[in-house]
């Protein structure tokens, strides 16, 4: 199996967190599947849409069901990083963001993020593997299933880069974990959401039989009972990007919606060396500790706080599709309350997601940022989300600060493919 330790350890085909090669080129898959994800397809699946492409392939493989929430966390601190070439990841973000926990807190986290990750799409809202097909440009329905597209990646893998940040939030643990994890460090890869988005992502839960639809149904409600709900006093402190090059043309583009960027994608060069410049020597103070001097501050009343990293926060919700995988750039996206005209405008904001058209509206807001703190009032309400699972205040407010920066160097391994 592969995750015992032994002795005689196999030595396969190159993979960035191998050392040494042989002649063999038999894949080693470990395959992760979250069978409560989404509709609770995953198993099926796996059956009629990947396991035939790999078996075919010549590649060897072990299928392990998770059967608990961190179930994934604990397999991936446990996995013997010299016998599994690829981790196979069947189900949402979340079961992504689980393992991702497990790679980082290992003592040999290094080498561990290097081990190569496919997401194969099986939940509701499956948004890495949305990002990672956009920047490749490789065509997927946006309701629909894509896992024989991302299976075939692995046929032919590139290997990318996936940017991980630190979040620091004040008494808050992921929902589903111990009390006596609650001091480990959190990581986040996709979003940090916190207000109505994060209301409906996690309110949605009720609903997850339909699918991506639970996400249209909920909004719906939340919509009818403004401006009950969705009206959250906060204190958002940023560090902007410098001035420069680079900020031009991340501004330039932040606003394009998802079929403009996706024809701008194949004329992109790579700038991963002026990025990673631009955030050396960053150090972000503990959330108890006022922030630097030169970020920026806005204190208003919000119906939501959202900070991406990748485009899409969904299938079919292109949200910032300019946001790329392997660069270092977060957009804080907001919309002020006072800038709602009525409730349906609030709503035709969030029914435009899908055609990025939400990005033409002047009510929403998006800065591109290195890092980000936010202080909401005391007992503000709503939920806050982490890569689009609920977090869990252990304090005596309803409201948890926190904030995300840099992730002190550490990045994830992805499969993607070469541009189309």
């Amino acid at each position: 199996m592969f995750l015992i330790n032994g002795l005689g350890l196999l030595l396969v085909n190159i993979t960035p967190h191998q050392p040494l090669t042989n002649s063999s080129n038999r894949r080693r898959i470990l395959v992760l599947l979250n069978p409560f994800s989404g509709q609770q397809q995953a198993l099926n699946l796996w059956a009629n849409e990947v396991e035939m492409i790999w078996r075919e392939a010549g590649y060897q493989i072990e299928i392990i069901v998770t059967e608990r929430p961190f179930h994934a966390t604990e397999l991936a601190e446990q996995i013997c990083l010299d016998r599994v070439d690829i981790l196979a990841l069947g189900g949402g973000d979340g079961i992504v963001s689980e393992a991702l926990h497990g790679l980082c807190s290992r003592a040999d986290h290094e080498r561990a993020l290097r081990l190569p990750i496919l997401h194969l799409p099986m939940g509701t809202g499956n948004a890495l593997a949305s990002s990672i097909a956009y920047q490749a440009n490789e065509p997927f329905p946006p309701r629909g299933s894509f896992c024989q597209q991302m299976a075939l990646m692995a046929i032919r893998p590139n290997f990318n880069r996936l940017c991980l940040y630190q979040v620091e939030i004040e008494g808050g643990r992921r929902k589903g974990q111990n009390n006596k994890n609650n001091n480990q460090c959190k990581i986040m890869f996709l979003s940090l959401s916190w207000g109505l988005m994060a209301d409906i992502d996690i309110g949605s839960e009720r609903f997850r039989f339909l699918g991506m639809a639970r996400l249209h149904l909920e909004a719906f409600l939340r919509v009818a009972f403004l401006p009950y709900v969705a009206r959250y006093k906060a204190r958002i402190s940023y560090l902007p990007l410098p001035e420069g090059r680079l900020r031009n043309k991340i501004m330039e583009k932040m606003r394009m919606r998802v079929e403009e960027r996706r024809e701008e994608i194949e004329k992109e060069e790579e700038e991963n060396e002026d990025f990673e410049e631009m955030i050396k020597g960053i150090e972000i103070p503990p959330l108890d500790q006022p922030v630097p001097s030169n970020w920026q501050t806005i204190e208003e009343e919000f119906c939501f706080v959202h900070i991406a990293a990748l485009s899409h926060i969904g299938s079919d919700l292109p949200y910032i599709p300019s946001a790329k995988l392997d660069n270092p750039v977060l957009f804080l996206t907001f919309v002020q309350w006072q800038k709602i005209s009525h409730r349906l405008h609030m709503a035709k904001i969030l029914l435009s997601i899908d055609t990025s058209a939400h990005l033409n509206d002047p009510a929403f807001e998006i800065i591109p940022i290195l890092a980000c703190r936010v202080n909401p009032e005391k007992d503000a309400g709503g939920w806050l989300a982490l890569d689009g699972e609920a977090v869990i205040n252990d304090g005596k407010n309803s409201s948890m600060s926190f904030q995300v920066g840099p992730g002190n160097n550490k990045n994830a391994t992805i499969i993607g493919r070469q541009r189309r």
